[in-house]
């Protein structure tokens, strides 16, 4: 069986961009294992085990939305838009 957060170390150990960060999905897989683990908790209870696999995933996935707001900051400073282009571009005075 693998573990629902083994997606994730497998990802980071395989080397990625920040584009690829933002780009990252878990697998259907995955998230049926994990729905599984959600549903198993409220109607019987989970094992240790699988208490702390649910833990784990959930504390990899915040970790993984983290560093998709700080890739998606660093697309930004690495394109950043022109100083003509903004909210408020079309009604500025020169």
């Amino acid at each position: 069986m693998i573990l629902a957060y083994e997606e994730f170390v497998d990802f980071i150990a395989a080397g990625t961009t920040p584009q690829a960060v933002i780009d990252f999905r878990p697998s259907e897989t995955t998230k049926a294992r994990v729905a599984d683990l959600i549903r198993l908790q409220k109607a019987d209870g989970l094992s240790p085990d699988e208490t702390a696999e649910l833990n784990h995933y959930l504390h990899v996935e915040h970790m993984m939305r983290l560093a998709k707001v700080r890739a998606h900051q660093r697309a930004l400073w690495r394109f950043p838009l022109p100083q003509s282009v903004g909210l408020f571009s079309r009604h500025r005075r020169l």
